[in-house]
């Protein structure tokens, strides 16, 4: 009867100790997403993305990210890539844009105007050495707009606008002063 008593506090203490392991959340071992933030871009511009990650350790994980367009309600596009060593000292690109971010995939640069979201998610391949299940954590972006053109783009022309508007206004003139004259 104490062996059975005894085997059954060591499974209990196994079992409680397995069930700490597996509550473990994602941002407190490995990977701190922080948040991301996408840039408004056009059919000519690919938004960029500001992300202020930390990876506590090296860790293997894959990640997955959909693209929703919340004009029609549709997925634009969902890839998912990895496995992949995340190391602490891995350094992001310069301005890393939303092509990079989805894998390079080129259908996730929405080239419809409109207003689109970004969930993406990691997801710890084998946490604690296998003795839990995969973990994941996931960030959504805030709501970007992609534009026909871009804001700069739309800058220039309405100054050239305004430069032929003013031209126009001076010939106005000189023909209004001629026909006084």
């Amino acid at each position: 009867m104490k062996r059975i008593l005894r085997t059954a506090d060591i499974l209990s203490l196994i079992l409680v100790g397995w069930m700490g392991l597996a509550f473990v959340p994602v941002n407190w071992v490995w990977f701190d997403p922080g948040d991301v933030f996408i840039s408004d871009g056009s059919r000519d511009r690919v938004p960029e993305i500001t992300f202020d990650r930390v990876i506590k350790r090296k860790v293997e994980m894959t990640y997955q990210v959909v693209i929703r367009s919340l004009d029609g309600n549709t997925v634009v596009c969902d890839p998912k890539n990895g496995p992949f060593p995340y190391r602490p000292d891995a350094k992001l690109p310069e301005h890393p844009d939303l092509v990079w971010w989805t894998g390079g995939d080129e259908r996730c640069w929405p080239r419809e105007p409109g207003s689109y979201i970004a969930d993406t998610c990691w997801t710890v391949v084998r946490p604690f050495w296998g003795l839990v299940p995969p973990k994941t954590i996931c960030r959504r972006s805030n709501v970007f707009t992609v534009r026909s053109i871009s804001p700069e783009d739309a800058e220039r022309v309405m100054e050239r606008q305004q430069q032929i508007e003013q031209t126009v206004e001076g010939i106005q003139r000189d023909l209004r002063s001629l026909e006084d004259n």
